[in-house]
């Protein structure tokens, strides 16, 4: 089937991400690994403090388990912009 992979080339989110860019795919340069809550504390307020500056809207930060055994699990952080309503369709990717 078209699309169809025998194989993972990568056994973690964060290595498919470096696979993608090998293989010449955009990929967001904001994407960072954090190993505490305190990485992912401080990398939340580092995206608030960029988000009115940046190219694109953002509904805010996703965190992922870079894992590849069984469903890895994610969860989403958001915070609204001002201005903006509850039911605002997501932003177009860059």
């Amino acid at each position: 089937m078209l699309g169809e992979m025998a194989e993972m080339p990568a056994d973690t989110q964060s290595s498919m991400i470096g696979w993608f860019e090998r293989c010449g795919f955009k990929t967001n340069p904001l994407t960072r690994s954090c190993h505490s809550v305190e990485q992912l504390i401080a990398f939340h307020r580092k995206i608030e403090e960029q988000r009115a500056g940046l190219d694109y809207d953002i509904d805010g930060v996703v965190y992922k388990i870079d894992r590849s055994t069984g469903r890895s699990g994610s969860a989403s952080c958001r915070a609204r912009r001002a201005g903006r309503s509850r039911t605002s369709s997501r932003p177009s990717a860059p």
